[in-house]
């Protein structure tokens, strides 16, 4: 989560058109977004609202750029250091059968990962048609801590995102797999806590293209 956010200036015109308790419930619906808690706003200050909440989404977006932006900067830097610092020959590694099994295995996950990534994304335009192609390196890559830090499974972090894809107020909030990550534990809570509801309610085909999700569920049964 960032530690600050911009406000500007020609934003809180607005507020010489509500009165007190608008503006109050105005600014404690910015803290709430910030902090990606539920908001209910009354229709006036809803409306208000709006362009603080288009505001911080392109701000969001500019962050994010940056941080990737400065990410490869310093992936490019370390590579450039370890070939700085490596002479000679490389040995080959001496046990080649199973670097073999290990090269395939990691392999596999990683196409397990990209899958994963491209059809969280495909949720996202559901909501939000307007996504820009993400950078899916970055979006498999953080699939996989949450497969080896968090230790969660391709199958529980498909369910989690597909809960929160149709959920009312996560699925403005949730669209990128670091969103989902930050926010994993309180959207499973959540999940778990409305599961009678949400199996009360009729099916609706939430994604453009579940078959690669799908496929995961049953192979992770099979698994089990």
């Amino acid at each position: 989560m960032r530690k600050s956010f911009i406000i500007h200036n020609d934003s809180l015109d607005i507020l010489d058109d509500l009165t007190d308790e608008q503006c109050g419930e105005l600014f404690r619906a910015i803290r709430s977004y910030q902090f990606l808690e539920e908001i209910n706003l009354s229709p006036i200050v809803k409306i208000a609202f709006s362009p603080f909440r288009n505001q911080f989404a392109r701000d969001s977006e500019k962050y994010e750029k940056l941080c990737e932006k400065n990410r490869l900067i310093a992936v490019n830097r370390h590579k450039r250091n370890v070939t700085k610092s490596t002479s000679g020959n490389q040995s080959l590694p001496s046990v080649t059968k199973s670097t073999d099994s290990d090269s395939d295995s990691d392999s596999d996950s990683d196409n397990k990962n990209m899958g994963l990534a491209k059809w969280i994304y495909q949720g996202v335009l559901t909501i939000a048609p307007k996504t820009k192609k993400p950078n899916f390196e970055k979006w498999a890559d953080d699939i996989r801590l949450m497969i080896n830090i968090d230790k969660h499974t391709h199958h529980e972090i498909a369910k989690v995102f597909k809960w929160a894809n149709k959920d009312q107020f996560w699925k403005t909030n949730i669209l990128s797999p670091a969103k989902l990550r930050q926010k994993y534990s309180q959207l499973h809570a959540k999940m778990n806590a409305n599961k009678p509801d949400v199996e009360r309610q009729s099916p609706v085909k939430m994604l453009t293209d579940t078959s690669w999700a799908d496929h995961l569920l049953l192979q992770n049964s099979e698994d089990e």
